[in-house]
């Protein structure tokens, strides 16, 4: 009987050892719900009512949204009425480009409205700006360096007296490359006082990725308009925001009802507000302990990656750069077979933006934030995107299933070749 007990002890150990646990390395994709925010969420799942509504539960609504608003524009130092509610940082960067060039044409019909952006921002603004510029709006692109930086002195080249917006993100997605803002918001501001315009070209800036470790402040660097979403920051799906200068024109792209001080038509998501603001809230708290505990991840991993993978190289800036990104290319191995590699030892991460379309042609896939900093499209790219669960070791097996896959692609082509 004693000897069936331990062979059956030995077999639930020999489980518990096989045991495949889970390593998610796609953070700047998407964060989880946190524990905090799901408790906020929870709390006020019973208030239901329409924050539109006159009578009691929808002044209770109504109330929880006003709250939310102020504790979010808080946490950027901004004004509660600055706040735009919406759906995803998508609609927010389409509204923000879309909304200004209709208000520019509404001041000044029959003139040919002018947009820049850079070349490596996100397929949202990318998207938009392209069907802005079908509609006769002239587009013109910022080229950046090798590391992701936009190129500061042709950007000052493009500027005209027709230029509406100039569209630069925060921090690239892809590369981590923190962009120099304050250089251009104050390249933009001496512009307008020697041109004597006092409002155009108005600065937008995507922050989605940058807000988690960056001190992101609507007053510095100074910009009219900002996106900031959820579903990047431990919040839930469905809602981010677009900060709107108090004196910058916008257009509602989304009639409606009249909410959002009528420039964003559709019923307050009380919950999903809720949530969004805790979630902000959480990552002021923790922002600084949170990216200094992540950059002496991302230098261990720099170390391991020299080890394991000599040829590999890191992409983006090595300083300028957000503390979880963690991007590198290796030459002559295809991307997807490295994700799938990984994905096989339940490792998830990517090659590119998850918000790059599948529909793309196959000479299209290749990611325009590669190529835009002369990326080679035959290297595979691998980003790893840290978040708050992250560690050393997983960074270590991470990479030690990278450089096997590697080998093994290599032996596998010179034996082809052979």
């Amino acid at each position: 009987m004693k000897k069936q007990k331990t062979k059956k002890n030995k077999a639930k150990k020999a489980v518990r050892r096989e045991k495949i646990i889970d390593i998610y390395l796609d953070y700047a994709s998407a964060t989880p719900v946190s524990k905090s925010v799901n408790e906020a969420m929870t709390a006020v799942s019973g208030i239901f009512a329409n924050p539109g509504a006159i009578h009691a539960k929808g002044v209770e609504a109504k109330k929880l949204v006003a709250d939310a608003r102020v504790r979010i524009a808080k946490a950027i130092d901004a004004r509660e009425e600055e706040i735009i509610f919406t759906a995803s940082a998508t609609e927010s960067n389409s509204l923000a480009l879309s909304g200004v060039v209709d208000a520019w044409q509404n001041m000044y019909p029959g003139e040919t409205p002018h947009v820049i952006i850079s070349a490596i921002e996100h397929p949202s603004v990318i998207e938009a700006t392209l069907l802005l510029e079908e509609e006769g709006v002239e587009l013109s692109r910022v080229p950046v360096d090798e590391f992701g930086v936009v190129d500061l002195v042709e950007l000052k080249n493009l500027l005209k007296p027709n230029t509406v917006v100039v569209s630069i993100m925060m921090a690239n997605n892809e590369i981590g490359t923190i962009e120099p803002l304050d250089a251009i918001s104050k390249m933009l501001r001496r512009y307008k006082k020697e041109m004597q315009f006092s409002r155009y070209p108005l600065l937008h800036t995507d922050a989605s990725q940058a807000f988690q470790y960056l001190p992101v402040r609507v007053v510095k660097p100074e910009v009219d308009l900002m996106t900031i979403s959820s579903s990047k920051i431990y919040g839930p799906r469905g809602v981010a925001l677009l900060y709107v200068k108090n004196t910058t024109p916008i257009f509602s792209q989304m009639p409606g009802g009249g909410q959002e001080h009528g420039r964003r038509g559709g019923t307050e998501a009380t919950s999903l507000i809720v949530g969004f603001a805790r979630a902000m809230e959480d990552v002021v708290g923790m922002r600084h302990k949170e990216s200094e505990r992540l950059r002496k991840i991302f230098e261990y991993g720099k170390s391991e990656l020299q080890k394991k993978i000599p040829d590999a190289v890191l992409l983006g800036h090595s300083t300028k750069r957000l503390p979880n990104n963690f991007t590198f290319a290796v030459p002559g191995v295809e991307s997807e077979y490295l994700v799938l590699a990984l994905s096989a030892k339940h490792i998830f991460a990517s090659s590119r933006s998850a918000c790059q379309s599948d529909n793309q042609n196959d000479e299209t896939l290749d990611s325009h934030v590669i190529m835009a900093i002369g990326g080679n499209p035959s290297d595979g790219t691998i980003r790893f995107s840290f978040g708050r669960d992250t560690r050393e070791k997983d960074i270590q097996n991470a990479l030690k299933v990278v450089a096997e896959a590697v080998e093994k692609w290599r032996s596998w082509s010179h034996a082809h070749k052979v």
